[in-house]
């Protein structure tokens, strides 16, 4: 644990303990509360610089376009597209930066595989499907961010 959970807990606990003295129904809001925060803590702890890269087609389908909508820098990575035997590099996307590689004519469908890495050295890769005619590739029950190693 971090010295900034203990010291909640610390907290917690002693208030949640004075005040079980005086009304015991109290100090256990006072440590629900506390177990609450603790958790919300160590949420924000877990999600805390990672990058999402997704992978789309342009409305025209002349273009992919990748965006990196998680919350730390990528440094680089490799796009290729699955059967297209087309490959291109990545520059360093910036959290909510976008990049797009023209291509030369639309596509109807297609597979994109991207590698990329962190600044800290560790590498991700994920798998999106392209395609110009079917729904939209975007799950709306997915989380904004990945959550306990949510992949």
């Amino acid at each position: 644990m971090q010295q900034r959970q203990v010291l909640v807990l610390g907290i917690g606990v002693l208030a949640a303990a004075a005040l079980y003295l005086f009304e015991p129904i109290y100090g256990y809001i006072v440590l629900i509360l506390t177990a609450v925060t603790i958790m919300g803590m160590m949420i924000m702890q877990d999600s805390q610089g990672l990058p999402d890269v997704t992978c789309n087609l342009r409305d025209d389908a002349k273009a992919v376009v990748v965006i990196n909508r998680g919350n730390a820098p990528i440094t680089g990575g490799h796009v290729a597209l699955v059967p297209l035997n087309i490959e291109f590099d990545l520059p360093a996307l910036a959290p909510d930066e976008r990049f797009e590689y023209p291509l030369t004519e639309m596509i109807v469908e297609a597979k994109a595989v991207v590698h990329y890495s962190f600044s800290d050295g560790r590498s991700l890769s994920g798998s999106f499907p392209l395609s110009a005619l079917g729904e939209g590739e975007e799950d709306l029950l997915r989380p904004t961010f990945p959550l306990f190693s949510w992949k």
